[in-house]
């Protein structure tokens, strides 16, 4: 064989294993958790924080027993949390009713800032936060189904005038 061509053939292997290597990093197990008093949440902490990644970069349409027990152990843990609180407000549901699972994205973002942020809270930045999590999922997800009022937060973020309107018009609702 000709070096050009074993190179070649070396790299669409090197290609290969990289690519088989970042889609087995992509599996997550949803831990057995037990919820019984106060104390047990934040023993769970780091696993919602993976479940919530795990969540954004998985599509609607894959594993989707997994990401039904993923949502659910999230959802579980933000129902009764005494360390986080998330809000659910009209504007919120007008950005996720033509796309419910975005609710899930906004909801598990909004904890994972507020867990990485323990020392400083802050509403307003988990809002952020949690609302450009929601848009770049719904950019990422080839199922998703056009929303207006997310295409609005689209231009408000191209314009550099997102972090305003979360502050402004969504938190005052």
């Amino acid at each position: 064989m000709k070096p050009v061509v074993k190179r070649y053939i070396f790299c669409v292997l090197i290609a290969m294993l990289l690519w088989a290597f970042t889609t087995s990093a992509q599996i997550f197990e949803v831990p057995d958790y037990k919820i019984e008093s106060k104390e047990d949440y934040a023993k769970y902490d780091d696993d919602i924080i993976k479940a919530t990644d795990w969540l954004q970069q998985t599509e609607w349409t894959k594993e989707v027993v997994i990401q039904s027990n993923a949502t659910k152990f999230i959802f579980d843990w933000i129902e009764g949390s005494p360390a986080v609180t998330v809000s659910i407000s009209k504007p919120l549901m007008d950005l996720t009713d033509k796309n419910p699972k975005l609710l899930m994205t906004f909801m598990s973002f909004y904890v994972k800032y507020s867990l990485q942020h323990k020392a400083e809270p802050d509403n307003n930045k988990a809002n952020i936060y949690a609302i450009k999590a929601l848009i770049s999922k719904y950019k990422t997800e080839p199922t998703h189904k056009k929303d207006s009022d997310v295409e609005k937060l689209l231009k408000l973020d191209a314009e550099n005038k997102l972090d305003a309107w979360v502050t402004t018009d969504f938190v005052k609702s």
